[in-house]
């Protein structure tokens, strides 16, 4: 289905939905130096090369297009400067 951009399919339904928005929000806890596996498994899902993403002269260039994108993180102490998980989600 990638291959051929077809893009229609349920399966793609949360990369449309990422690619379309004008404001994307993110929050999760700071859980385990990141976040939880459940957004890991969400930003491996969206992330569809010719949806999301393409790549120009071999360097990924986006598709998306929001005009903000927000992360939220909480966590249940201090964390100093550790920006583990806001530097995971800010190279997608």
């Amino acid at each position: 289905m990638i291959y051929k951009k077809e893009f229609d399919n349920e399966i793609f339904r949360y990369a449309r939905d990422f690619k379309d928005s004008d404001i994307i929000v993110i929050t999760a806890p700071f859980y385990d130096l990141s976040f939880p596996s459940l957004l890991k498994t969400y930003f491996e899902n969206i992330n569809v090369s010719g949806l999301i993403f393409q790549y120009v002269d071999g360097f990924p260039k986006s598709l998306a297009k929001p005009k903000s994108i927000y992360y939220v993180t909480t966590s249940g102490g201090y964390i100093d400067n550790l920006e583990f998980s806001y530097g995971y989600v800010k190279s997608l």
